[in-house]
């Protein structure tokens, strides 16, 4: 019995572990950003979008005014992205739409 238990435990520990992999996919969005004033304004953006869960890269260039941003979108939102900007004092705008990356995961067979 106690073999039947660990295997259906296994199963399950499995398939919490890989079901949320297969439906979650990676999304790469372009952000306009209005209002900053140096270098230090895009480092600083940068690293609070990649302190959110979810965020797998972040880029933000002081020259363009823009942000690429590519994130696990079932853990968090393009809405929380422009929150976590505006937050540091700036506007943030969707320059591009969100588009699903080629290395978004495959459910596995």
């Amino acid at each position: 019995m106690k073999f039947g238990r660990l295997a259906l435990e296994l199963t399950l520990i499995s398939f919490l572990i890989l079901v949320p992999l297969a439906w979650s996919k990676e999304v790469k969005v372009e952000l306009k950003i209005s209002g900053m004033l140096c270098e230090l304004c895009a480092k600083g953006i940068e690293t609070q979008l990649a302190k959110l869960p979810g965020v797998k890269a972040a880029t933000v260039s002081y020259e363009t005014a823009t942000a690429i941003v590519v994130y696990d979108d079932t853990r968090v939102s393009l809405r929380k992205l422009k929150k976590t900007i505006e937050k540091s004092g700036f506007k943030a705008e969707v320059k591009s739409k969100p588009s699903e990356r080629a290395t978004s995961r495959q459910a596995p067979r």
